[in-house]
């Protein structure tokens, strides 16, 4: 790939500015400790979802005032746990917009939201024993996770927009409703469209989750009927050919930046059909664990996607593919999968049955899952039975477990296996202790054992099963209003795209550390949050950047004689330098290379968010070190991040 980029650049500027941030006002905030909302496991534990962490306000959660809203959600594959929807809080999350920035760890991207991401802190994720693999768009979609239903007296609807200028917008929906003749219903709706600055960079998302539930009067039945999709469409520019003209006349706008593609683009679609039915067989008294009763559920899941990438003009940008380039007249990349999925389950207790107050819960099923895959070379399927075990027990009032376990008993990749377990320990003033645990073995992905491009295999790997082994654990102490995490990775057979855009299977292990702190302050109505994480990791080939923090100096208060809850700030987070990924569209993958290292990375942002009975708005300025400093900051090599750009969004709940 041909491009001229410059690597050193002077950032005296924005360790100053992160300085001034950080190391000077945090001594001011340094009296009265105060509970503030960052807190709890990263978005994979399951007892995220717990409403016993939801009602926790004291120490994870900020001080609220009664709520007005009275409903409460449920994803279907958790029923078991819900959580209650709040509209009175005004935190962060209102003048966040970006989804890579929504969770507690932010992802990467390639200077575009809505382009291909990952994580900037590592996390296991959730494996299939059979998967295709093109997963870069994971933090646009909607999962299992998000089939959500609601529980609620009255109709609920919301909505939010966003919109930096009219060709970069976001809008997202939320309707739920109950019918007579025990029938309700639940719809979710995102869409994205963020032109970008750069030429051909566009991405444009869509999202929706349909749900119709049935209960029947005695409640010893219900049903649900749920609609998933995901539209994904993202051009793809191959990142900047040079830096070299930034601030040279003619080339004052970003659009006239030479990029590398011209005519290519990715296109992910995803259909999803459940039905998930459960029916309380028999009612069980006056035992010691507590149960409502024993249950049998059924969930039959059909899906219907593709992945597509293609390039029509290679004359300019041949040299970008290197030895991929299997066709000079266009490269395409073209999966299918079908896929269809039965799970039959046995539980004993309020598994299935919303319930707050569920004490212990255990469920065994068995699952049958079959994958019809077609693409332009041959096609291929994968069939395998599946054992199921969850459990969730409440030991006493200040101990809590929660595993969930997969293993492949039959069929293809038989052996492979999940386990995961969460564990929560209230220590009450001593604080509260969570552990995570999870050791998951799978096989390698499609695209990781042959690439199907332009009617041939790129390559035909036949590589070991991975093996992962994940600890976690996260002390928080209310008193000092401090939370502290450890975790740890190790990985065998560990997959990845090298420097030779071919992947590589390493036949040592690697193993990762992560160290994490929270510290949040406050003085009247003044707040800083802190929260700081190091990673070391034993391989080159495992690249995290050693230093990740995000702070927050807001104030937060009534104004206006109480009518407005305002809050005014300044947000600020910073990645440390590292040899970073690169991103090869065609295959959909990051891959590593050694031959540049990025600068280290600080971002501020200013926004002022408040409320208003059941508006919240949000007034933002993005990239405030552009003013400072205007060289070009990268988290993927040569996808220049977004400049400065002012943005304001609305959000409102009705409630009829």
């Amino acid at each position: 790939m041909n491009v001229t980029l410059k690597v050193n650049r002077n950032l005296n500027l924005r360790y100053f500015l992160f300085c001034l941030i950080f190391f000077c006002l945090f001594p001011i905030c340094a009296s009265e400790l105060s509970a503030q909302q960052r807190g709890g496991f990263p978005q994979q534990s399951s007892l995220d979802t717990f409403s016993f962490l939801e009602n926790r306000d004291r120490f994870f959660n900020m001080q609220l005032e009664e709520d007005t809203l009275d409903a409460s959600s449920y994803m279907l594959s958790q029923p078991y746990l819900v959580r209650r929807v709040s509209d009175t809080a005004l935190h962060e999350l209102v003048h966040q917009y970006d989804w890579s920035r929504k969770l507690k760890n932010d992802y990467l991207h390639l200077g575009n939201v809505g382009s291909a991401s990952k994580p900037l802190v590592y996390q296991q994720m959730d494996h299939e024993s059979f998967e295709i693999g093109l997963r870069q768009f994971d933090i646009w979609k909607y999962t299992d996770k998000d089939r959500r239903f609601y529980l609620l007296n009255k109709s609920f609807t919301h909505f939010g927009y966003s919109q930096s200028n009219q060709d970069n917008q976001f809008f997202d929906a939320t309707f739920a409703r109950s019918f007579i003749d025990n029938f309700s219903i639940a719809v979710d709706y995102r869409r994205m469209e963020q032109v970008g600055i750069y030429q051909r960079q566009q991405t444009d998302h869509s999202n929706l989750h349909l749900g119709l539930k049935f209960r029947s009067d005695n409640e010893k039945y219900q049903a649900h009927l749920s609609f998933l999709s995901n539209g994904i469409e993202s051009e793809e520019n191959g990142g900047i050919t040079t830096d070299t003209l930034f601030g040279i006349a003619d080339y004052e706008q970003a659009t006239t930046i030479p990029v590398v593609l011209e005519d290519a683009q990715t296109r992910h679609q995803q259909r999803s059909y459940q039905l998930h039915q459960s029916l309380k067989l028999l009612k069980i008294e006056n035992d010691s664990i507590n149960p409502s009763g024993l249950l049998v559920s059924n969930i039959f899941t059909f899906e219907d996607n593709f992945y597509k990438y293609g390039d029509g003009i290679l004359a300019s940008d041949s040299s970008f593919y290197e030895d991929l380039q299997v066709n000079p007249q266009g490269l395409r990349l073209y999966i299918s999968e079908k896929r269809i999925s039965n799970h039959v389950k046995l539980g004993l207790g309020k598994m299935g049955f919303q319930n707050t107050d569920s004490k212990n819960n255990f469920e065994i099923g068995v699952k049958y899952d079959h994958h019809q895959v077609q693409n332009e070379v041959s096609d291929t399927s994968a069939s395998y039975m599946t054992l199921t075990g969850d459990a969730f027990l409440e030991i006493n009032p200040s101990i809590q477990l929660f595993t969930t376990n997969r293993f492949v008993i039959a069929g293809d990749n038989v052996g492979t296996y999940r386990i995961s377990g969460d564990f929560i320990f209230d220590l009450k003033k001593a604080g509260l202790f969570k552990a995570y645990l999870l050791n998951q073995n799978y096989q390698p992905s499609l695209v990781q054992r042959n690439a199907p491009i332009s009617g041939v295999f790129l390559w035909q790997n036949d590589f070991k099963n991975i093996n992962e082994l994940t600890l976690r654990g996260e002390y928080g102490i209310e008193s000092i209003n401090t939370t502290v995490g450890f975790g740890y990775h190790f990985i065998n057979n560990y997959v990845f795209i090298n420097a030779q855009l071919r992947p590589e299977q390493k036949t040592s292990s690697i193993s990762l550390l992560q160290i994490s702190i929270e510290k949040n302050f406050k003085i009247g109505k003044i707040h800083l949050d802190n929260y700081v994480v190091y990673q070391n990791s034993s391989s080159t080939d495992l690249a995290v950047p050693s230093l990740f923090s995000k702070h927050n100096l807001y104030f937060q208060g009534r104004v206006f004689k109480n009518a407005m809850l305002l809050r005014a700030g300044f947000d600020a987070r910073f990645v440390d330098s590292y040899r970073a990924d690169q991103y090869m569209p065609l295959i959909g993958q990051f891959y590593r290379t050694d031959s540049f290292e990025l600068d280290p990375l600080l971002q501020v942002d200013f926004y002022l968010s408040f409320k208003v009975r059941k508006m919240r708005a949000f007034l933002k300025m993005e990239h405030l070190e552009d003013f400072i400093n205007t060289d070009k900051d990268y988290f993927v090599f040569p996808y220049p991040n977004y400049d400065s750009s002012f943005r304001f969004g609305l959000s409102w709940y009705l409630i009829n």
